[in-house]
């Protein structure tokens, strides 16, 4: 399930190395802010590979993980008018399934769940 906001294989490596942030995530239970600090994503700005935008990646981690209160301070005006377009509300996935933004990051992980992870064999 790529859904071209968070690869999963971002998701696949805390998986793997951040176990404790994994299972937070799977199960909706990190902020945003904790995120940001426990993966120190702010240096990836400084590692900028071809193609990667550090400014398009944040605003999707953004967008899938602040809280509800966060997301309408940042969209809305104090009258309670948008202040940029929202049309992302929710997503359609799969021709016709509706899932939240706060649950497309769990979403992954459920995917990613289905495959274990093995130790190879020394030979």
């Amino acid at each position: 399930m790529n859904f071209l906001l968070v690869p999963d294989s971002q998701i696949s490596v805390l998986k793997i190395k951040r176990v404790s942030l994994y299972d937070r995530l799977s199960s909706s239970n990190v902020s945003l802010e904790n995120f940001l600090k426990e993966t120190q994503f702010d240096k990836l700005s400084s590692q900028n590979p071809q193609g990667y935008s550090y400014e398009w990646s944040k605003s999707m981690v953004d967008f899938l993980l602040m809280s509800e209160s966060e997301f309408q301070e940042t969209t809305r005006n104090p009258d309670g008018t948008e202040k940029i377009p929202n049309p992302i509300r929710m997503l359609n996935l799969h021709g016709g399934l509706y899932i939240k933004r706060r649950r497309i990051i769990p979403s992954m992980c459920h995917e990613l769940d289905r495959f274990s992870v093995k130790a190879k064999a020394s030979e």
